[in-house]
């Protein structure tokens, strides 16, 4: 069911902004970017259509130390923003990413989200980190850590998870639409981690 909802709001997202691209072609030059966007959305939908509800098999990650733990030892009962990209993906949509996660740490805590990263070796996850003074967990997986995901999309993807693994909201950012990971960030922060008073 949450799953037909979270695709209900993204396909109505992509129509309103079909539409906005339309209104844009009579007016401006712009219509082909618009039309690149959308393009970008597309892509991203069917992307959580097709991972949403997904549940992982516990893999092996690895810590700056070296020292290797199962993927659910990292998590409990409460949710995580998990952000998994490879060392091969658009280094500006990482770095975008991160910044985003960033300011969202701000609000729900460091300890609320996990970093993974596909990469050769914990040198480049340290220089990462130290580069960009993350002060929330990284760790490194292996290239078939998970399975055809990274090899289907090849780019940087989010969800939110908890302990029995299942990818709940997930979302392919969208460096050249802004508004449309902030709309992301503050959904996750709303749904997962507000708190009611």
């Amino acid at each position: 069911m949450v799953r037909k909802i979270n695709c209900l709001i993204l396909g109505i997202s992509l129509c309103l902004f079909v539409m906005s691209c339309e209104s844009e072609k009579e007016v401006s030059d712009d219509y082909m970017l618009c039309e690149m966007k959308g393009e970008l959305m597309m892509s991203a939908a069917k992307a959580t259509w097709m991972y949403e509800g997904r549940v992982l098999n516990d893999f092996r990650v690895k810590d700056i130390n070296g020292i290797e733990e199962n993927l659910s030892s990292l998590l409990d009962d409460e949710y995580k923003v998990i952000f998994v990209f490879s060392e091969h993906n658009c280094k500006v949509c990482v770095d975008n990413e991160v910044e985003n996660l960033a300011d969202l740490a701000i609000r729900i805590g460091g300890d609320r989200i996990l970093i993974l990263v596909e990469g050769s070796g914990l040198r480049q996850v340290l220089s990462y980190m130290i580069d960009r003074d993350i002060k929330t967990d990284v760790r490194l997986i292996s290239s078939d850590a998970l399975g055809d995901i990274m090899k289907n999309e090849n780019m940087p993807w989010v969800c939110v998870m908890k302990r029995d693994m299942r990818i709940e909201n997930f979302f392919i950012p969208i460096k050249e639409i802004p508004h449309y990971n902030d709309v992301y960030h503050d959904m996750v922060y709303k749904r997962y981690f507000e708190v009611v008073k």
